[in-house]
């Protein structure tokens, strides 16, 4: 096997400069303090709109699912 054409020590000093560059970006950054308060049960919500304003599409994107994993389990077979 042929060595790689790049080195170890290199590649972690570019590796910790990008993470140094990244900490002090963060470090800079106006982030929130706190969360907003959520109102509603956002799971109750999403299970709510699924089931009732868009049921075909969610059933449809099940059998798509679906006929994926049987598409796959057949390839995936091993040859006779």
């Amino acid at each position: 096997m042929g060595r790689h054409p790049y080195r170890l020590p290199s590649t972690l000093g570019v590796a910790g400069a990008l993470l140094l560059g990244v900490l002090r970006f963060l470090r800079g950054a106006d982030l929130p303090v706190e969360r907003p308060a959520i109102a509603v049960d956002v799971t109750r919500v999403i299970g709510q709109v699924l089931l009732t304003e868009f049921v075909l599409p969610f059933e449809l994107l099940a059998v798509l699912l679906l006929v994926g994993l049987l598409g796959a389990l057949y390839f995936a077979r091993p040859d006779e």
